[in-house]
């Protein structure tokens, strides 16, 4: 009897992204979906060590022992791995890339998140699967190995700061006052200095208090897609906000990240662009 190895997709409703992803997925760990497969390897190669031992009792109970961590360890993981590529099938886009998914990061893909069990960080895993497929070369593999120890409190800390993130054609970064303390402004968000020193320390973004992003006449700014125009005085050819900015790493998990709009924040953002840097956003903020 021929096992159906693409079990968790219905096969009949195979369009081009879904192809691709199990094509990406086979080149990654060989087979699909076969933890009875992993279950025979294991039991086989655990019988075959203990026969060479028959003598020894010790040593049989030894094995039985690894053998069985071995395929509960196997099993773990392989559910890890298909509970990741199923939410994977669910995050692609309508239409992907010609371009193949490079063997190696794939490779990579599987054996940094194998043993994540964690429901949200395999979501995470799962969306930078599905843009990976979608658009090769989207994911670093230095992001994969900071992904990798990520804790699930960790992944939380930076969701939230991804809410108070602003977007420009190539930089995403949080804007601040240098005349107030940090916590002032974005205790109510609940992130303070500590976190973004350990955010820092994980690879996500740079915090650094001198850093400055230059913002000249009509540039344009946007929070959650709302593109924003900025507007000052014309004689001023540009103004320096101070910001803590994400890094590449950073930047590619933040498109991985389930955000939620935060109005206040928006609207205060605005204010503080205004009041303290002159800064006049043109675009109020649409409806989502």
């Amino acid at each position: 009897m021929t096992e159906n190895k693409f079990s968790l997709i219905d096969l009949g409703k195979l369009s081009k992204p879904i192809g691709k992803l199990i094509e990406a997925v086979s080149q990654g760990i060989g087979t699909l979906y076969e933890p009875t497969k992993i279950r025979r390897k294991a039991k086989a190669q655990a019988d075959a060590s203990l026969i060479k031992v028959e003598s020894d009792i010790r040593k049989k109970d030894l094995l039985r022992r690894a053998a069985n961590r071995l395929v509960f360890q196997e099993i773990s993981r392989q559910e890890n791995i298909e509970n990741i590529i199923k939410i994977a099938a669910h995050s692609l886009p309508a239409t992907v890339s010609e371009d193949p998914v490079d063997k190696d990061w794939i490779s990579r893909f599987f054996d940094e998140c194998k043993d994540v069990s964690n429901e949200d960080l395999q979501k995470v895993w799962a969306r930078i699967l599905a843009k990976e497929v979608a658009s090769p070369g989207s994911c670093s593999r230095k992001t994969l190995s900071i992904l990798k120890d990520l804790s699930a409190k960790d992944a939380d800390l930076f969701n939230r700061i991804c809410n108070l993130l602003w977007l420009t054609n190539d930089d995403i970064f949080i804007p601040y006052r240098d005349d107030l303390s940090f916590n002032v402004q974005f205790e109510k968000y609940r992130m303070d200095y500590d976190s973004l020193l350990h955010l820092n320390s994980l690879g996500l973004i740079h915090f650094n208090q001198d850093l400055a992003y230059e913002l000249t006449y009509k540039n344009s700014i946007s929070y959650f897609g709302n593109e924003n125009i900025c507007f000052f005085a014309p004689s001023n050819l540009l103004k320096k906000i101070f910001i803590f900015l994400l890094t590449n790493s950073g930047k590619e998990l933040y498109f991985a990240i389930n955000k939620e709009i935060n109005l206040l924040y928006y609207y205060e953002s605005i204010m503080m662009f205004s009041s303290y840097y002159h800064i006049y956003l043109a675009s109020p903020l649409k409806n989502h």
